[in-house]
């Protein structure tokens, strides 16, 4: 009698869901971040000229989830990049590259790309304003957002620059106000001497402004004592974990169920893993 009563009880539950209609997507998250300029280069070449040059992305942008139709099975993850500021910057002359512009991040659509790790993996695709089309993967692995994206131009063009995107964007707030890859007394040494004033829109981790608000206050404190110690994960480590979980997906599209891994793949998943959240242990000097 049990088991019927809870029967009817679920049959119920999916007739409501049939008679509702068809559900909307409902966004999942959405996270702030910004780009770790030590690690994210934007390289620009071809051309007529051979052009070959490497930028530094900096700036900060939006990273909305979405979860599908709650009436379609398995459910769809599919994600967006949203309220774009960022840029790339040549390393000699006076100008840069919008980063939205240059990839068209606000018009990619990202499908959530099903790998058996603990980290999340995102594809993206679509085409730029001068028809060039880009691929681009995007990995969430704890507050880092790990970013690797290609363009092409379209084809018979001629004197098309191309671009390659390799990045890693930190969750804000972040607290590593020097930029030296680990959040320590130097860091609250910056806080420290800039408190009470205000911040450059353009660098504010430079001025002790964690979070961003233009500001350099208690909440830009409260951060770094949440992070003391943490340190940037390599951009290698971090490769090398992508990589490794996306062998785990079935098929060369990772569109489809993951298969399950071999034993060499899961044993590599490990080490990126231990390599990526290694963290410096800290020192009484530290505390």
């Amino acid at each position: 009698m049990t088991r019927l009563l809870g029967w009817l009880l679920a049959c119920g539950g999916m007739l409501a869901v049939v008679l509702a209609g068809p559900a909307t997507a409902q966004t999942v998250s959405t996270e702030h971040y910004r780009f770790l300029p030590k690690l994210s280069v934007l390289n620009q070449h071809g051309g007529f000229g051979g052009f070959d040059v490497d930028h530094r992305v900096m700036g900060t942008f939006d990273f909305e989830v979405e979860i599908g139709p709650t009436d379609v099975w398995p459910t769809e993850y599919v994600a967006k990049f949203s309220d774009v500021n960022a840029w790339a910057s040549h390393p000699i002359l006076a100008y840069v590259l919008p980063l939205n512009q240059t990839l068209n991040l606000e018009g990619l659509v990202g499908r959530k790309v099903p790998v058996r790790a603990p980290i999340d993996i995102y594809r993206f695709d679509g085409t730029t304003g001068d028809g060039s089309s880009v691929e681009l993967y995007a990995a969430q692995i704890g507050p880092w957002l790990h970013l690797k994206a290609t363009t092409t131009a379209p084809p018979n063009s001629a004197d098309f620059f191309e671009y390659e995107l390799k990045a890693v964007a930190r969750r804000t707030p972040f607290a590593d106000f020097d930029g030296n890859s680990s959040v320590d007394n130097a860091d609250l040494a910056t806080w420290a001497s800039r408190f009470g004033l205000k911040a450059s829109a353009g660098d504010p981790l430079a001025h002790g402004d964690a979070n961003g608000d233009g500001v350099t206050d208690g909440a830009d404190f409260l951060a770094w004592q949440r992070q003391a110690g943490e340190v940037v994960p390599t951009a290698e480590s971090l490769d090398a974990l992508v990589t490794a979980a996306l062998a785990t997906a079935n098929g060369a599209s990772q569109s489809s169920m993951a298969a399950v891994p071999e034993p060499a793949t899961l044993s590599l998943l490990g080490v990126a893993l231990i390599a990526a959240f290694r963290l410096r242990p800290r020192s009484l000097s530290d505390r």
